[in-house]
């Protein structure tokens, strides 16, 4: 899919992405690099790949918060039930236009998985590491 409108667009580049890791949050951004995160991966054996998801206002669609929140639960619980990796995230708006929105970033997830599970709680894209080690907004 290609972008949406360009102010989406610019919202979702523009956004910090909070990984709430267990001894630290980092905050990642489009379009850079992660060391910190891939150098965590790296001292937890696990390979150099994730997705960050959320479940929260499906087609960036608003909804109400406890709609959002029980969304977002049955994510979660979907991610644990097949074995994976996750840890909590939030999608902060510089702005302040959007609230903050919780997410999770699975560890290990490949872009294709990825993809497979945002397309399934209706998210309009992800946010996922390439190949370069760059996070990456992909459109679904």
């Amino acid at each position: 899919m290609s972008a949406p409108d360009t102010s989406l667009d610019q919202a979702f580049r523009e956004t910090g992405y909070q990984v709430q890791l267990p001894a630290q949050t980092l905050t990642l951004h489009i379009d850079q690099r992660q060391p910190a995160l891939d150098a965590w991966l790296s001292q937890q054996g696990l390979p150099p790949r994730w997705s960050l998801i959320t479940a929260c206002n499906p087609g960036a669609r608003r909804l109400a918060d406890a709609d959002n929140k029980q969304r977002q639960q049955a994510l979660q619980a979907a991610l644990e039930g097949v074995g994976w990796h996750w840890y909590p995230s939030l999608a902060v708006d510089p702005a302040g236009k959007w609230p903050d929105e919780p997410g999770a970033w699975i560890a290990g997830m490949d872009e294709d998985a990825g993809r497979i599970v945002a397309a399934t709680w209706e998210q309009l894209a992800l946010v996922c590491r390439d190949a370069a080690g760059f996070a990456r907004l992909v459109y679904l």
